[in-house]
């Protein structure tokens, strides 16, 4: 018996087991044009792939691929355009069918709707645990722009399953397009690991992919393109002839790298991004009238005023946004219209766009921790006509309950400034809901009429309309309110949330001297942690080289991490001597001696200017 069971043993050990073929990555669409389609999936075995497809419902055609590869491409030409078609594929025992549309041909009165989402990377488990493909597909979107960093390494084959895996749902009925973004690697070198590339087929290829897409037309660099040195005018020439001969009504720019960004919600500045480094594409947006301009990398939501030649421009200005799938950016800056709210909301978010004749609705959404659902965050909404926001403002007086909230709304995403008065009246109502809307949609309008408006408000009963009066002095004070504002600052009978808007106002509009002697006075006060880190942010903008005493001796006795790396942060640019602030905001007072020594010493030909001080 002993002698049979360790024959058996053997047996199995020795002789090969044979399994059948099957799916490792389950199909999923690339490229979809008017007339085609790409079907890639991957096996776990060597063949050809075979796709069969018909008019929805039927699979009398088939297409092939190359003959022998595990990552199979079948691109499936001669059919219609904006028209469902079903396909199937086979392997081993397992079949996958799904039914997908093709892009509509190019045309002005073809509406359409699609999402953006950014650095999928860091999601984690949450796209199944908050439902996000659920909340997505609400909207009906018609394809997807994915602005880079779909996995930690590209070039890890060990990656790229989990990423397909995660929006396999999407994937297998809808073209997902992503602007390669750091991540994902080189297209130049270690071709052989180059799993975007073996992965994708972008429209026209990479580096700059494109399509057209109804009254849309869109374009993905590659972020090699737009950050080395010796590509960067290439590109931007390249850019220059592509969008010279675009004629849709709406033109998308996607890449991973922001043009305009915050950076993220630290002492430090990290990734912010005033528009600079990129002079050469800016140059070109404006140029050719682009319609928004969408990037990720930096792991925030933010979304700015339109902005031509480096200014806001409401009517003729660039929409840039900001999407990095996640909730953490930092205080806003002059270009800024809405930056996200980390308390309460997390990762992931999304953005729609609808693309209609008249207008471009832009929504965002993110994950709110207390509502367990989706929420939107932000409203944007350019406008072709003045027709439009007028017919809006209209029947402004007609409309009760959600279809007024969502009227006010859609002025204040609008930035149309002659709504500022009626919205005003609004304000006076007793309906608070109604109240709070109004004085949402005048700060987002964010002009000097909008700080007539709200003026009276910073002393409002509601909390919420405090708010949005004090946010509308963040976006345009006069300077000279800049003292009613510096005294309501330093007045601690004020909402924190108050007056952490009104320091961001004195730190953008305010007189420099009036406003470093107010934060100042602030970071030394006894406020609310909250407003002190925002006034010690507002710091680094507004002192100079003889404000290094000063900075020293309250660094030595803040207790406060923030506050401690944030005056680290502002000595560092002020002395030359550059301390890890971050590392230093984990120090206690007593314990900084030997870092104040050194700042003390620092060479006066090591001091630099900070932005303000040099404005």
């Amino acid at each position: 018996m002993f002698r049979l069971c360790a024959l058996f043993v053997a047996m199995v050990v020795v002789m090969p087991i044979a399994f059948a073929d099957s799916f490792y990555i389950a199909p999923f669409l690339q490229n979809v044009s008017p007339d085609g389609v790409t079907v890639i999936y991957q096996t776990n075995e060597n063949g050809q792939g075979v796709v069969e497809y018909g008019p929805e419902g039927k699979f009398d055609q088939k297409a092939t691929g190359a003959a022998d590869e595990m990552i199979r491409k079948v691109r499936i030409t001669g059919l219609k355009p904006d028209t469902a078609y079903s396909y199937r594929v086979r392997v081993g025992d397992e079949v996958k069918e799904h039914v997908f549309k093709t892009a509509p041909l190019p045309s002005a009165d073809r509406e359409v709707t699609f999402a953006i989402f950014g650095d999928t990377r860091r999601w984690e488990n949450r796209v199944e645990e908050t439902g996000f493909i659920k909340s997505l597909m609400e909207w009906k979107p018609e394809f997807f722009l994915i602005n880079g960093d779909l996995v930690v390494k590209g070039h890890d084959y060990s990656l790229w399953k989990p990423h397909f895996d995660r929006f396999a749902e999407i994937g297998a009925t809808h073209m997902v397009l992503t602007a390669r973004g750091n991540h994902e690697g080189s297209m130049l070198t270690d071709k052989e690991n180059d799993w975007f590339a073996k992965y994708h087929d972008n429209p026209n290829g990479e580096p700059y992919s494109h399509f057209t897409w109804g009254n849309v037309h869109v374009v993905a660099l590659a972020w090699e393109q737009t950050v080395n040195p010796a590509m960067v005018k290439p590109t931007a020439d390249w850019l220059d002839t592509h969008l010279g001969d675009a004629k849709s009504p709406y033109t998308f720019v996607s890449q991973h790298f922001p043009i305009y960004c915050t950076g993220y919600a630290g002492p430090a500045d990290n990734r912010k991004q005033p528009g600079d480094d990129m002079l050469l594409f800016k140059n070109v947006l404006d140029k050719h009238n682009v319609t928004a301009h969408m990037a990720g990398h930096t792991h925030i939501f933010e979304r700015h005023y339109p902005i031509r030649d480096n200014k806001r421009d409401d009517r003729n200005g660039v929409h840039y946004l900001v999407n990095g799938g996640d909730i953490n950016a930092n205080y806003g800056e002059w270009w800024t219209a809405y930056t996200d709210n980390g308390s309460g909301y997390s990762k992931p978010t999304y953005t729609i766009y609808q693309c209609k004749k008249d207008r471009m609705d832009i929504r965002t959404f993110a994950w709110s921790e207390e509502q367990k659902k989706f929420v939107q965050i932000d409203r944007d909404i350019a406008w072709k006509d003045e027709a439009t926001p007028k017919s809006v403002l209209t029947s402004l007086d007609s409309l009760k309950g959600a279809e007024q909230l969502d009227a006010i709304e859609a002025l204040g995403a609008m930035l149309y400034e002659p709504a500022i008065p009626s919205l005003a009246k609004i304000l006076k109502s007793e309906d608070l809901a109604a109240c709070q809307k109004a004085a949402w949609a005048i700060s987002m309008i964010g002009t000097k009429e909008s700080i007539m408006a709200l003026q009276t408000y910073l002393d409002d009963k509601d909390p919420e309309v405090r708010y949005q009066a004090a946010r509308a002095f963040e976006v345009a004070m006069p300077e000279a309110m800049g003292k009613d504002i510096a005294k309501r600052a330093a007045d601690d009978s004020q909402d924190p949330r108050v007056r952490v808007k009104l320091i961001g106002a004195l730190q953008l509009h305010g007189d420099p001297k009036l406003t470093r002697e107010t934060l100042m006075g602030i970071v030394e006060s006894k406020a609310p942690d909250a407003v002190r880190e925002r006034a010690a942010y507002g710091l680094t903008r507004v002192v100079g080289e003889k404000d290094v005493k000063p900075l020293l001796k309250a660094i030595d006795r803040e207790s406060n991490s923030y506050v401690t790396a944030r005056l680290a942060f502002t000595l560092n640019k002020l002395t030359g001597f550059t301390q890890n602030a971050e590392q230093f905001g984990k120090t206690q007072p007593g314990e900084r001696g030997e870092f104040i020594k050194k700042w003390e010493e620092a060479p006066k030909d090591g001091v630099k200017k900070t932005a303000a001080a040099s404005q």
